[in-house]
């Protein structure tokens, strides 16, 4: 029998989640992030957008742009690793 975490489980894990005592894996978080961006990209709605982007804090949203923001920069540093 697949026992399923519960929402509340899976929230605390991911607001929890460090790699104690070793350094802290943002990678690995942000991965764990992108897969749930994946789903939402698969599963939503449009109508989804202006019902629940209220939920995204000032603070997040911030976060968020600050690691869009970011991208191109990154991008270009993994292509010199090439």
């Amino acid at each position: 029998m697949k026992c399923e975490p519960k929402f509340d489980q899976v929230e605390h894990f991911l607001r929890t989640y460090s790699t104690d005592p070793g350094p802290y894996d943002f990678n690995g978080l942000l991965h764990l992030i992108l897969a749930g961006v994946d789903n939402l990209q698969e599963n939503g709605l449009e109508q989804d957008f202006e019902d629940f982007a209220c939920a995204v804090s000032d603070e997040q949203a911030a976060f968020l742009q600050k690691l869009l923001d970011s991208r191109s920069r990154s991008n270009a540093q993994l292509d010199e690793e090439e």
